[in-house]
């Protein structure tokens, strides 16, 4: 359970670095005013994350699956 809690969290935060649960009005601000090297961060910090959480995943699948 905390494994695959740790992997909902990261994906969770990956979501949200990465601005894609905003609206399109939302969007459209951030995209104007982030500079490339902000754009590239959270591109980068959202990835991160991503790959944190499939881990976090694996070893709770193979728990699941050991007891």
């Amino acid at each position: 359970m905390l494994t695959g809690g740790i992997g909902l969290v990261c994906i969770g935060c990956s979501a949200l670095v990465s601005g894609s649960v905003a609206n399109g009005d939302r969007l459209r601000a951030n995209f104007a005013s982030n500079t490339p090297e902000t754009r590239d961060f959270r591109f980068k910090a959202s990835i991160n994350t991503l790959l944190l959480s499939l881990p976090c995943f694996a070893v709770a699948v193979i728990l699941y699956c050991i007891t």
